[in-house]
C-alpha cells in the first residue's frame, strides 16, 4: 500500500539537534506565522541565521513546538482552579474539552504501528516529536478551537465507527481507540473473534459526541456543545477511556452552574453516567441553588449578615442566565430536567427552596420583575408536585401546616403580589386549575378556621372571616389563564372534562368567569379553542347567546298571544302573522304622568315598576289603550321577565299567568355569523354539530337559538354548488337546478310557522336520509348484475353506509315523534 507524503516524512531520520532546537525556539516565539514564513523559506532554498533548512526539518520542528505547548496548557488547565469557558455561537453553547498529559505514549505507540501497518517506516522513531508527527499525520483535524464544532476525519481508515441513530459511519483506526480505550483494546487486540471486524457500534451515543471522542483522541482536545458533555461523558465510560473521562470530568466540574443544568438537561435518567461523576454535578447544582436562595432571603428580610449589593446583581445575573438557558431547552430536554427534580433529595429540595426566594424577592422588586420570572419556561421545568409544594409554603407562611398562619392579603388588605406568580404563565392548563383549587382550599380552610374560632369566643365575630378570604382579582386572574391555556394547547379535552366535572360539584367562581370571557372572545373573534368538548362549547355557546341582542322572541302562552316576534325598534317586537305588537313602555312622571292601574293588577306592584312590557294591537296607544298581557318589570330584555305577566281575561280583568314566556328565538345577524364561525371552525377540528344541537335541545327543550346556529353552522359547512359557468358540461343545468331548488328550499323554511321553525333540525335528517338511501339503491342496483367478489366489496360498501354515524343519527331522528326532543 502507497505510504501518503507527509506520513513517510515524518518517518525519516531525525536531524541535527542544535538546528532543530533553533528551529523549535523560532517557531514557539513566532507562532503560526513565523512557521509559515519558514516553510516558505525552506522551500526557496533561503537561509535562515546563516543556515539552510529542509522543508522536512522545518515540519519536525513545528511537530515539537505544538507538543510542547500542548503539554504546557494541560499541565496549566490542571492546576487552574478558573471556570471552563463556555462559547455562544448559533447552536448553543459550546465548551472546549482538553486532555491532560496528551499524547499518552500508548497513543505514540498506536501511531507508529498503524502508520507501519500502511507502508515502511524509517529505522529512527525514538523521538516524541518524531512520533507525534506521525499521529498528527494520521488525521485531518477539524478546527477546535472555532466556536462551532468542525471537525476533521482519519486517513486511510481501518475502521468505522457507527454513531447516532443515522447510524453516521466515522472513520478512526483500530490501534488509535484501542490506545486509550480498555473496552476495544480486548476487542481488537484480544483472540477473540471479532478482532478483525471493521466495524464498532455506538449507535446508542449522539453522534456529535462519538465525533468530538475520535477527534479528542487523535488531537488531544475537541469542542463541542454543553448539551452534548453528557453524551460524551457516558461514551468515555461505555469505552473505559480514562483520559477523555478525565478530561470530561474536569471541564463538567468546572462549568458554570446554569450550564451544568444544562448538561443534566441532556441526561437520561437510565443514561451510563458513572455515580461519582453524576453525584458531583448535583451536589454543585444544590450548592448553588441553596447559596442564592439564603442571599435572596437574607436580602429580602434584612436579618442576619447582608449580603452585598454584588451578590444580589450575581443572583439576579444568574436568574437571567437560567431563563435564557430554559428558552432555548428543546422539549424532551426540559422533560428530562423535570424527571430529574421529580426525583426525592437535596437537589429537589434545593431547587424548591431557590424558586420560593426568587419569587418572594421579585415580588418585592415589582411587576416587571415578578412577569420575568412568570414566563412560561421558567415554571415549565418545575414538575408540577414542585409547583403546588411552592405555592403551599409560600402561602401558608413561617409555620407550616399552621392553617391559621394562611395569608392572601398583605397588611394593607391588599392581595399579595407574589400569588399573581400562580396563574401567569401556564405552563399548562391541567397546572392552572390545579393552582386554583389548592389556593381555593387554603382558603376555605383559613375560613372554617376563623369561623371555629369565633365559634369557641376565642375572636370576636366580627373579626370572624375578615381575613384570608379568596381575592377577587385572583379569581379574574385565573379565569383569563384558563382561557390562555386553552387556547395555546388543542390536547386538553380530558382536563376541560375535568374542570367541567369540578364545576358541577362545587362553586368554582374562576371556572363561572372564564366560561364568560370565552364567550366574550367567541362573539369579538368568532374563535372557539381547538379540543374543547361538546359541554364546554354547549356552555360557552349559552352564554355567547344570552349576551347577544335579539333579532326575534318567541312567545309560548295561549294562541292568540303566542308566536315569533321580530325587533322593528330598539324596544319593539312584530309578530307577521295576524300582527301584534311586543313594546316595553316606560313609565311617565311628572304632573302630566298618566298612568292606569288596570283591574285585577294588585296597585303596590303597580307602582314598584318604573317601566311595562306589553302585548298591544299595532294601532293601539302604548300609553291608554288596554293591553292583551302586560309584565311589570323595567328589564330591558324581554326574555328575562320570568312569570311576572298578567293576562287579560274575557271580563276584562288581568290574571297572573305563569305559562307566558318569552324566549329567545334567534340574535342579531352580527352576533349569529360571530357564532357561525366559531361552530364550523370547532366543527372541523374534530366537534360534533348535531351532538351539540340535540344536547342543547335536550338542555332546554324550549329554547331554540343556539339550535338554529348549530343548523346554519352546517349549512355554512357544506361544500358550495358548481354555477352554471364553472360546472363541467352536462351537469351545469343540474348543479344550477339544485342551487335554485335550495335557494327555494331556504327561504321557504324562513317562512314557515313556529311548529315547523322548531323542526328544521327533523328536515336537514330528512335529507341526509334521503341523501344515503339513494347512494344505497345505487349499491344494491350494481350488486344485481356484479360477479361474486364484487358484489362482496358492494355489500361491505353498503355495510358501512348504513352504519355511518350521520345516517344513524338522521335515523334516529326521523324515528322521534314530532316536537320530542
Amino acid at each position: 500500500m502507497a505510504v501518503e507524503q507527509d506520513i513517510a516524512k515524518a518517518a525519516t531520520p531525525a536531524r541535527d539537534g542544535a538546528r532543530q532546537m533553533a528551529l523549535q525556539a523560532a517557531i514557539e516565539k513566532g507562532g503560526s506565522s513565523c512557521a509559515s514564513l519558514l516553510r516558505r523559506w525552506a522551500k526557496e532554498r533561503r537561509p535562515y541565521r546563516g543556515q539552510v533548512f529542509e522543508v522536512e526539518e522545518v515540519e519536525e520542528a513545528v511537530a515539537a513546538a505544538e507538543a510542547t505547548a500542548a503539554q504546557s496548557q494541560s499541565s496549566s488547565a490542571a492546576e487552574s482552579s478558573g471556570k471552563a469557558t463556555a462559547t455562544p455561537n448559533a447552536f448553543g453553547q459550546t465548551v472546549l474539552i482538553q486532555a491532560k498529559g496528551w499524547p499518552t505514549p500508548e497513543l505514540l505507540e498506536g501511531a507508529v504501528s498503524t502508520a507501519g501497518a500502511l507502508g515502511p517506516l524509517g529505522k529512527e522513531l525514538t523521538k516524541d516529536s518524531a512520533r507525534l508527527a506521525l499521529l498528527r499525520g494520521l488525521y485531518e483535524p477539524g478546527n477546535a478551537d472555532s466556536k462551532s464544532p468542525c471537525w476533521g476525519k482519519a486517513k486511510h481508515p481501518d475502521l468505522q465507527v457507527v454513531a447516532g441513530s443515522s447510524s453516521t459511519r466515522i472513520s478512526a483506526h483500530k490501534a488509535m481507540l484501542s490506545a486509550v480505550s480498555k473496552m476495544l483494546h480486548c476487542k481488537f487486540c484480544g483472540s477473540f473473534g471479532d478482532a478483525g471486524e471493521t466495524e464498532i457500534d455506538a449507535s446508542d451515543f449522539k453522534e456529535v459526541a462519538v465525533r468530538a471522542a475520535v477527534e479528542f483522541i487523535y488531537t488531544g482536545k475537541a469542542r463541542l456543545a454543553v448539551a452534548d458533555v453528557g453524551s460524551l461523558c457516558c461514551l468515555a465510560d461505555f469505552w473505559e477511556c480514562p483520559l477523555l473521562a478525565d478530561a470530561v470530568e474536569r471541564c463538567w466540574k468546572s462549568l458554570p452552574i446554569v450550564y451544568a443544568l444544562e448538561v443534566l438537561a441532556s441526561l437520561d435518567q437510565d443514561a451510563h453516567v458513572p455515580a461519582a461523576m453524576l453525584g458531583a454535578l448535583q451536589r454543585s447544582l444544590e450548592a448553588n441553588f441553596s447559596g442564592i436562595a439564603d442571599l435572596l432571603n437574607r436580602h429580602q428580610a434584612g436579618l442576619g449578615v447582608l449580603p452585598s449589593s454584588e451578590q444580589v446583581a450575581n443572583c439576579w445575573r444568574f436568574v437571567q442566565e437560567l431563563l435564557v438557558l430554559l428558552e432555548r431547552l428543546e422539549p424532551d430536554a426540559m422533560e428530562r430536567l423535570r424527571k430529574w427534580l421529580s426525583d426525592e433529595g437535596e437537589l429537589q429540595s434545593a431547587t424548591e427552596s431557590f424558586m420560593m426566594a426568587v419569587v418572594k424577592a421579585a415580588a418585592q422588586r415589582g411587576n416587571d420583575e415578578l412577569k420575568r420570572i412568570s414566563k412560561r419556561r421558567f415554571k415549565a421545568w418545575l414538575p408540577e408536585a414542585m409547583l403546588s409544594r411552592i405555592i403551599a409554603q409560600l402561602i401558608i407562611g413561617k409555620r407550616e401546616g399552621d392553617s391559621t398562619d394562611i395569608r392572601f392579603c398583605d397588611a394593607a388588605g391588599q392581595p399579595q403580589r407574589w400569588l399573581q406568580w400562580t396563574h401567569w404563565g401556564g405552563p399548562t392548563l391541567e397546572a392552572v386549575f390545579e393552582a386554583y383549587l389548592q389556593l381555593l382550599g387554603f382558603a376555605r380552610q383559613a375560613e372554617a378556621a376563623s369561623d371555629a374560632a369565633a365559634a369557641a369566643g376565642l375572636t370576636p365575630a366580627a373579626e370572624a372571616g375578615a381575613v384570608d378570604k379568596f381575592p377577587l382579582p385572583l379569581h379574574s386572574g385565573f379565569a383569563v389563564a384558563l382561557v390562555d391555556e386553552a387556547f395555546r394547547d388543542h390536547r386538553t379535552n380530558s382536563v376541560w372534562e375535568m374542570i367541567e366535572r369540578r364545576s358541577h360539584e362545587e362553586t368554582l367562581p374562576a371556572v363561572e368567569e372564564a366560561m364568560q370571557v370565552l364567550a366574550r372572545h367567541t362573539l369579538q373573534s368568532r374563535k372557539l379553542p381547538q379540543g374543547v368538548p361538546l359541554k364546554v362549547v354547549l356552555r360557552v355557546m349559552n352564554e355567547a347567546v344570552s349576551r347577544s341582542p335579539a333579532s326575534a322572541v318567541q312567545i309560548n302562552g295561549p294562541g292568540s298571544l303566542a308566536g315569533v316576534y321580530e325587533q322593528k325598534g330598539s324596544d319593539t317586537f312584530v309578530r307577521a302573522a295576524a300582527p301584534l305588537v311586543l313594546r316595553r313602555v316606560v313609565r311617565t312622571t311628572g304632573r302630566e304622568a298618566i298612568n292606569i292601574v288596570w283591574k285585577g293588577i294588585p296597585s303596590e306592584d303597580f307602582r314598584k315598576s318604573l317601566a311595562d312590557w306589553k302585548v298591544q294591537q299595532p294601532e293601539d296607544d302604548e300609553h291608554l289603550d288596554v293591553p292583551l298581557a302586560v309584565a311589570l318589570s323595567a328589564s330591558q330584555d324581554p326574555c328575562d321577565l320570568g312569570g311576572n305577566w298578567w293576562l287579560r281575561a274575557s271580563s276584562g280583568k288581568f290574571q297572573q299567568d305563569a305559562s307566558f314566556q318569552i324566549r329567545l328565538h334567534s340574535i342579531r345577524e352580527a352576533e349569529a355569523m360571530a357564532c357561525r364561525t366559531a361552530l364550523a371552525a370547532w366543527a372541523s377540528t374534530g366537534g360534533s354539530l348535531l351532538g351539540l344541537e340535540e344536547a342543547a335541545r335536550k338542555e332546554s327543550p324550549k329554547e331554540v337559538a343556539l339550535p338554529m346556529l348549530c343548523q346554519a353552522a352546517v349549512r355554512d359547512m357544506a361544500p358550495p354548488v358548481l354555477s352554471a359557468t364553472d360546472a363541467p358540461q352536462g351537469e351545469s343545468t343540474k348543479a344550477v337546478e339544485k342551487q335554485s331548488e335550495a335557494d327555494v328550499n331556504a327561504k321557504a323554511a324562513d317562512e314557515k310557522i313556529q311548529t315547523e321553525e322548531d323542526d328544521i333540525g327533523w328536515q336537514e335528517a330528512a335529507k341526509t336520509f334521503d341523501a344515503v338511501a339513494e347512494e344505497l339503491c345505487r349499491v344494491l342496483k350494481e350488486a344485481q348484475k356484479a360477479s361474486a367478489d364484487e358484489r362482496r366489496r358492494l355489500l361491505q360498501k353498503k355495510r358501512r353506509i348504513e352504519s355511518a354515524p350521520d345516517f344513524v343519527a338522521a335515523v334516529r331522528r326521523l324515528e322521534m315523534p314530532l316536537g320530542s326532543t
